[in-house]
C-alpha cells in the first residue's frame, strides 16, 4: 500500500476481499463441513444457526470421546484469522461445559479457543493445544458473555496462535499470550461443543469465518500539517507503516508496528510531513 502526501490526499488503493470461507447458517450448513463422531441427537440447524448442546465428552488426550466437531478443509493457504459467532441459550454451569474454536489436525494435535465453566461456574477464555498425545497447554482469562452475543477469534501467524473475543464483532480483545503449534498448515478448522455433564449448557453458533491477511489500502488527509492516516485492512494482522522522501530509495523510516484493532484504523503522523515538502507513505503487511 503506498501514498504520496503533498498538500492534499493524493491516492487510495482499493482492499481486497479477504474472506475465503463464511457460512451463516441460515438454515442449512455448506456442504464443506463434515462432521466428526456425528450425533443428531445433540444439535439441529435453524433459521438462526446451528443449535448445540454441551454433551458430556470432551476433546482431551486419552479421553477423545466428543461428539459433532463441526470441520471444514483448511481454505486459507499459510496465516489466517477464524471467527466464530457465539450465544449461550443454556450457559454451562459446570463440568467444564464449553464451545470450542478448533485448529485440527487429529485428536492429539490440535489448537483450541474455548469459551467454558469450571466447575464452581466460573466463566472462562481458553487457549490450549495438544501436541502428539501430550498434556495441552493452557492459558486462561475470565469472562462471562452470560446470554449475550460474542465472538470467539483464532488468529494464526507462522506457528503463533492466539486467541481473541469481542462483544460487538469490530474490537476485539486479545486474551492472553500466544502459543506455539509447530505445524505450520492446519489440516481441518472448526468448532465443537462439550464436556457437560447432563448435557447442561445450549449454544447457538450462528456464523463461522475464516480470513486472510490482506493488503487492504491506506488514505491520508493532511491536518495542519500533520499527516492523518486511515489503515483499511484485516483486523488482527500485524502492519508496518512507514515513510520516505524518495520512491528510488531503500531506505523507508518506520513509524509503526501494530496489530490493525479495527479497521478502518486512524493513526496521526505528527511530524509536519516528516518536514519536507513531499514525501510517500506506506503500510506494509508483516507475516
Amino acid at each position: 500500500i503506498l501514498l504520496a502526501c503533498v498538500t492534499t490526499l493524493m491516492l487510495v488503493t482499493n482492499a481486497k476481499s479477504d474472506v475465503v470461507f463464511q457460512d451463516n447458517f441460515n438454515g442449512a450448513i455448506s456442504s464443506a463441513w463434515q462432521i466428526q463422531n456425528s450425533n443428531s441427537s445433540l444439535y439441529s440447524i435453524g433459521a438462526n444457526g446451528v443449535t448445540l448442546h454441551c454433551c458430556s465428552s470432551d476433546m482431551w488426550p486419552g479421553n477423545d470421546n466428543y461428539n459433532n466437531l463441526f470441520l471444514i478443509t483448511n481454505p486459507a493457504p499459510e496465516d489466517f484469522i477464524l471467527t466464530i459467532k457465539c450465544q449461550w441459550l443454556t450457559p454451562p454451569t459446570k463440568d467444564w461445559g464449553q464451545i470450542a474454536l478448533v485448529a485440527y489436525d487429529s485428536d492429539t494435535n490440535y489448537v483450541r479457543v474455548d469459551n467454558l465453566s469450571n466447575n464452581s461456574g466460573t466463566k472462562y477464555l481458553e487457549l490450549c493445544d495438544a501436541v502428539s498425545g501430550t498434556q495441552p497447554h493452557d492459558e486462561y482469562c475470565i469472562k462471562n458473555f452470560g446470554t449475550s452475543p460474542f465472538w470467539l477469534q483464532m488468529r494464526k501467524q507462522q506457528t503463533n496462535y492466539s486467541s481473541w473475543f469481542s462483544t460487538d464483532s469490530i474490537n476485539f480483545t486479545q486474551t492472553n499470550a500466544p502459543i506455539i503449534y509447530t505445524n505450520g498448515h492446519s489440516a481441518k478448522l472448526g468448532f465443537v461443543a462439550m464436556v457437560a455433564t447432563n448435557q447442561i449448557g445450549i449454544v447457538l453458533v450462528s456464523s463461522f469465518t475464516v480470513a486472510v491477511p490482506s493488503p487492504g489500502s491506506l488514505s491520508l488527509q493532511l491536518n495542519s500539517g500533520s499527516a492523518g492516516l486511515q489503515v483499511t485492512g484485516t483486523v488482527g494482522a500485524t502492519y508496518q507503516l512507514q515513510f520516505t522522501t524518495n520512491l528510488s530509495s531503500v531506505n523507508w523510516i518506520t513509524l509503526t508496528n501494530f496489530v490493525l484493532p479495527s479497521s478502518p484504523y486512524p493513526y496521526l503522523d505528527t511530524t509536519p510531513v516528516r518536514n519536507n515538502a513531499s514525501g510517500f507513505y506506506r503500510a506494509v503487511l508483516i507475516p
